[in-house]
């Protein structure tokens, strides 16, 4: 699947595949504590978890994000990422997003 190169001005886009790591929050691990050591797990991770975000959760700065009119309320949460090349340099030096 070819991508299109990312944006190099505001604002930016990544693109190909962007990773997360979960539970790197105290109040995260501490809200999950008590089910971790039930299956399929039988307990708190012993390295980072991952996860992937598909390119539908990702907005740049200013973007509208809709939301339904029979959703209460949402819960907002950023993160700070950096945008590595193909051979893990920095696309953009000195350059962070928001995602």
């Amino acid at each position: 699947m070819a991508h299109s190169p990312p944006r190099t001005s505001p604002p930016y886009q990544p693109s190909g595949t962007v990773y997360g790591t979960l539970l790197n929050f105290r109040a995260e691990f501490d809200a999950l504590a008590t089910q971790m050591p039930d299956a399929p797990y039988k307990g708190a991770p012993k390295a980072p978890v991952l996860y992937i975000m598909p390119a539908n959760t990702w907005s740049s700065s200013g973007a509208n994000i809709p939301v339904p009119a029979r959703v209460p309320q949402v819960e907002i949460g950023a993160t700070i990422g950096l945008i590595l090349g193909r051979f893990g340099r920095l696309d953009m030096p000195m350059q962070l997003c928001l995602l």
